[in-house]
């Protein structure tokens, strides 16, 4: 389970200037299963052709270190 969110103009410019573009952020349940960066994520939606990707940049965030949710930066990338 997770959700997906466009990434904030601050968001977007922060992460330019670290040499990461991005643009979206996505949220995990758990932790147990863990993207690394550069790894790719699809988003498959029901009655569509082609899923969406993403590209994960950095290391996920795990907010409080408790172990219930891992918060991604990615870039949407149609060429994947």
């Amino acid at each position: 389970f997770g959700m997906i969110t466009q990434a904030s103009p601050k968001e977007i410019e922060q992460h330019k200037q670290l040499g990461s573009p991005i643009t979206h952020t996505i949220v995990q349940r758990g932790t147990k299963n863990r993207a690394k960066a550069t790894d790719i994520l699809e988003l498959v939606v029901e009655g569509e052709e082609k899923g969406r990707r993403f590209m994960v940049q950095g290391e996920p965030q795990d907010p409080g270190e408790l172990g219930y949710f891992l918060v991604y930066k990615v870039e949407e990338r149609a060429d994947l």
